[in-house]
């Protein structure tokens, strides 16, 4: 199987600071993507997000494809999150403060994969030039529609869970078999400044030019969030192409240019970004 992934995160032109943390690692044949969001005006919410990510960057560090069984593995990961759960909540809960972080999680393993979410963090696919989105919003506008309320028009949205923030989690986890389609994890600062359609042409794009294009767009609508996301594609042919790349390439922040390898350059003509893509093929 052949596992690509584009990753990237900013603070956005408003905030002083990213609450946003990622984490994306590939495999032979397994995967595990993250984007957590730390809740802003809550007491350091990238603290929550920190710790989050940290917990599976030590679990990644111990997991071995040889012996992974993927239900087994999807367990561990819902048991990370119930366990920083409860230890972002304990610590500051007796300080009386809130501490913080959505999760969307995308652990791909053995030709299945599972999707878990907390918050409205959200993870979409692409089938047949449609955008679907694969997670559930744990927001009161959001949970106001499934039950078929009308929500006042001056209500506000706000989160109803997030890791760190109750002993009782919303969890929404959904598994399934992978397909050749890409799964883009974003947080909500990109979703709430650029149109679906700006997802799906990077989605079919699949490469760095579809990044800055899409980072550009959202600059150019205000950027007043942090904003993250990663784009994984998976899939079984190496003739079906994935993020157009085929080596590992890395945009060094402060410089103007795209370093592919040691070979190709590409001039940023609008923002610096400083994105990671890696390829996994066998």
């Amino acid at each position: 199987m052949n596992i690509e992934y584009i990753k990237y995160s900013d603070t956005g032109l408003v905030r002083q600071v990213n609450q946003d943390r990622i984490f994306a690692v590939s495999g032979k044949d397994c995967g595990l993507y993250v984007v957590a969001d730390g809740i802003g005006g809550h007491f350091c919410g990238e603290i929550a997000s920190s710790k989050l990510i940290n917990a599976f960057d030590c679990w990644w560090k111990e997991f071995s494809e040889e012996k992974s069984e993927f239900h087994r593995c999807a367990d561990e990961l819902k048991e990370i999150i119930l366990r920083i759960n409860s230890e972002i909540y304990n610590e500051f809960s007796a300080k009386g403060k809130l501490c913080g972080t959505t999760v969307a999680l995308l652990f791909i393993c053995g030709g299945k994969y599972v999707i878990i979410n907390i918050g409205d963090s959200r993870i979409y696919t692409l089938r047949g030039g449609k955008l679907n989105k694969e997670t559930v919003d744990h927001t009161i506008l959001a949970e106001a529609k499934i039950r078929g309320k009308q929500p006042s028009k001056d209500a506000k949205d706000r989160l109803t869970s997030a890791v760190g923030c109750q002993k009782e989690l919303k969890m929404s986890i959904k598994t399934a078999s992978v397909r050749a389609s890409p799964f883009f994890i974003c947080s909500d600062g990109v979703y709430k400044y650029v149109s679906g359609r700006d997802i799906v042409k990077f989605m079919q794009k699949r490469n760095l030019d579809g990044a800055e294009r899409l980072c550009n767009r959202i600059i150019g609508n205000g950027a007043g969030d942090n904003y993250s996301f990663i784009l994984v594609y998976a899939h079984n042919n190496a003739e079906e192409g994935g993020c157009n790349q085929r080596k590992d390439i890395i945009n060094q922040p402060n410089e103007k240019k795209f370093l592919r390898g040691s070979t190709t350059m590409k001039k940023s003509t609008k923002i610096i970004i400083p994105i990671a893509v890696a390829v996994i093929i066998i």
